[in-house]
């Protein structure tokens, strides 16, 4: 069976659009990289709905249909807005397990290291989460292709 199509809204009045598989409660959201989208994750969501997870592949604002807020001066503008779509808009808020997952040199477009912001987030979290910092360069979809 394939996934369910859903949109919802952003904090910023933009909109995401997402791929919904399976039926958990207990539910997985997968934010791709930027040379993807939310097709990219199929592989990996069919193997977590197998493990018992609802997951949710979002599509970024500037990919598929999902758009920004009127206020987005760029595509990048926001994105977080559209993580936070997929749960609940006040990361503080969040109930249930975390998990952060990323490699120790993945950067950004611009160069920057991308673990300071992902480690500040992961501290704003509640409990319980775990932040687990892969070793490497990988991003997104690539971090499951590391050996």
């Amino acid at each position: 069976m394939g996934p369910r199509h859903v949109s919802f809204p952003t904090r910023d009045g933009g909109v995401v659009h997402a791929d919904v598989y399976g039926e958990d409660e207990r539910a997985v959201v997968l934010a791709h990289g930027g040379r993807f989208n939310k097709e990219s994750w199929s592989a990996q969501a069919q193997t977590l709905v197998g493990a018992g997870f609802r997951v949710i592949a979002i599509d970024f604002r500037g990919r598929g249909q999902s758009r920004g807020g009127p206020g987005s001066r760029s595509p990048d503008d926001g994105v977080h807005f559209d993580v936070l779509a997929a749960t609940v808009d006040d990361p503080e808020q969040l109930t249930g397990r975390k998990l952060f997952i990323l490699t120790r040199e993945d950067v950004s477009g611009g160069g920057v290291p991308r673990l300071p912001e992902i480690r500040e987030q992961c501290d704003h979290a509640p409990d319980p989460k775990e932040l687990v910092i892969l070793e490497g360069s990988a991003h997104a979809q690539f971090v499951f292709e590391i050996d």
